[in-house]
């Protein structure tokens, strides 16, 4: 979980997510995913004894190798390896979830080769100030969505004054069907209802309301 702040981000959370437990020998991540039947350290018996964690795993095991070929394999390699560090130091599920669901929206944010949907909304109001709100998503896969929502409000004296504020939030939601739910902690929950067949209706709790910058709202109906 990370947060900003200042006039233009103000208030700006970036819940980024975590990523995938992958090893070779020689110490460098790969992407073949935790095989269960060989784990070893306390943090590869937390993930096997969770099946959130081994979805997220098995997720995060295909948009590593696809970041890997598509990008620059040494600093995605290198930005796994701190992953991987960080990860080796939790003592429980609560924070591995966390490191997971840190790595992987960044994977995809920070990635050219993984393609996402991306739905939006906007609205002008009476006073000459604009609101214009993304959806990007991965997945569903295997249950899992990756999940980015931001926002941005340019007051009518945007181009004079700077008074445009932007934040968002990041995370990976559980799916079934048309429902999806993401749990951003502290009190800050996000639901996700199919509307139709191109667009997504997005409700966030008061908690989620309250970290973001000042006019942004994360509520309401994005489509393609």
């Amino acid at each position: 979980m990370r947060r900003s702040d200042g006039k233009r981000k103000a208030g700006a959370i970036r819940f980024l997510a975590a990523s995938a437990l992958f090893m070779v020998a020689s110490g460098g991540a790969h992407a073949a995913g935790l095989d269960c039947s060989k784990a070893a350290s306390t943090v590869d018996h937390i993930i096997c004894g969770d099946k959130s964690l081994i979805g997220r795993d098995r997720l995060m095991s295909k948009l590593y190798a696809v970041a890997r070929n598509k990008d620059d394999n040494g600093a995605v390699r290198a930005a796994q390896q701190q992953w991987l560090a960080k990860v080796q130091a939790c003592g429980d599920a609560a924070c591995v979830k966390e490191q997971y669901d840190d790595r992987i929206p960044n994977l995809i944010t920070n990635s050219s080769g993984i393609a996402t949907t991306s739905y939006s909304r906007s609205h002008s109001y009476s006073d000459g100030s604009n609101y214009s709100g993304t959806l990007q998503m991965f997945g569903p896969d295997g249950g899992l969505a990756v999940v980015s929502i931001s926002g941005i409000y340019a007051a009518r004296d945007a181009a004079t004054n700077g008074n445009v504020y932007a934040s968002g939030l990041d995370g990976v939601a559980t799916m079934r069907g048309g429902l999806g739910h993401m749990d951003m902690g502290d009190g800050c929950i996000v639901t996700l209802r199919r509307f139709g067949s191109q667009a997504w209706r997005i409700t966030v709790t008061k908690k989620c309301t309250q970290e973001q910058a000042d006019y942004i709202e994360l509520d309401g109906v994005y489509r393609r």
